[in-house]
């Protein structure tokens, strides 16, 4: 039995190939995806002013005021709580 090394060499060739083109595919792909989350978190921080409706850790409120990183919530009639503006989740209409 003998050893055709021209065939392993080009089998190692052919799926370093592959799997150089499925990186390739696999990173675009992923830079595609981060763009729009970073659009969409991006839209979500401009749209936070007072009077709005936010959504957070399943709580919905009023922002009342903003203080730098802080928004001030009304939850309840009288209840106001002091939280991050990255942990709006969403804007509620």
């Amino acid at each position: 039995m003998t050893i055709d090394w021209n065939v392993i060499l080009w089998c190692c060739i052919t799926i370093t190939t592959l799997i150089v083109i499925f990186a390739l595919i696999y990173y675009f792909m992923s830079a595609r995806m981060m763009k729009r989350k970073r659009q969409e978190i991006i839209t979500l921080t401009e749209g936070i002013k007072v009077g709005k409706k936010v959504m957070f850790a399943g709580i919905v409120g009023k922002i009342v005021s903003i203080d730098g990183e802080f928004l001030k919530v009304e939850v309840a009639k009288g209840v106001v709580m002091e939280v991050n503006r990255f942990a709006v989740s969403a804007l509620v209409d």
